[in-house]
């Protein structure tokens, strides 16, 4: 068992199908809070590359709740292949994840059995070194926590910017005020030579 895992065993008894080919599912709701006044949260599922499983994972700030798919469950004394599907729409209460709160639904899908369902689930709190505010899924944050400070980049873009748009102005009014001068010399010129003429 991995250092900071939670493990638990869920043992099912006997259930009456109407169809040896129909399933059962069982509903897990998986749910990570914070007591804290802010912060942001964010969902992650997919699959790992090493061990070729499926995963999801809750994170509320820095800490998470990893937890692996299991493929294979004890049914009737023997090994058996179980099926998960993350249940995204499934939401019993109208409850919504929150910046301090996240849950999900995961359906673990049995075959029918007789006598006993021993499943294992495997879950493990990790705290991360990337918040959830830097997730690349899409994160839920509180409003002070969404006021995130510019980069390096972005200051020096601004500064940039304004630097031209005031050299643009500056250039501007002194052309102006050349092509004005420009052109009270040519009005005296032309003044002059009419006074001339007459």
């Amino acid at each position: 068992m991995n250092q900071y895992s939670i493990k638990y065993s869920i043992n099912i008894t006997s259930y009456t199908f109407t169809n040896s080919l129909n399933q059962l599912q069982l509903i897990m709701k998986v749910s990570l809070e914070s007591q804290q006044d802010q912060g942001c949260s964010a969902l992650e599922s997919g699959n790992t590359t090493v061990t070729n499983s499926e995963y999801v994972k809750l994170q509320v700030d820095d800490h998470s709740l990893y937890g692996r798919f299991i493929k294979r469950g004890i049914i009737d004394g023997r090994i058996s292949t179980i099926t998960n599907q993350l249940l995204p729409n499934y939401n019993n209460n109208g409850e919504s994840n929150q910046f301090n709160n996240i849950q999900s639904y995961i359906g673990i899908g049995i075959r029918s059995y007789r006598r006993l369902v021993q499943l294992d689930p495997d879950f493990s709190v990790l705290v991360d070194q990337r918040p959830a505010s830097n997730s690349q899924n899409e994160s839920t944050c509180s409003s002070s926590k969404t006021k995130k400070k510019l980069s390096g980049a972005q200051i020096a873009g601004i500064v940039i910017g304004s630097v031209a748009f005031i050299a643009i102005i500056v250039v501007s009014v002194v052309y102006h005020i050349y092509k004005k001068k420009k052109a009270i010399q040519f009005n005296k010129q032309v003044e002059n030579k009419l006074k001339n003429m007459n």
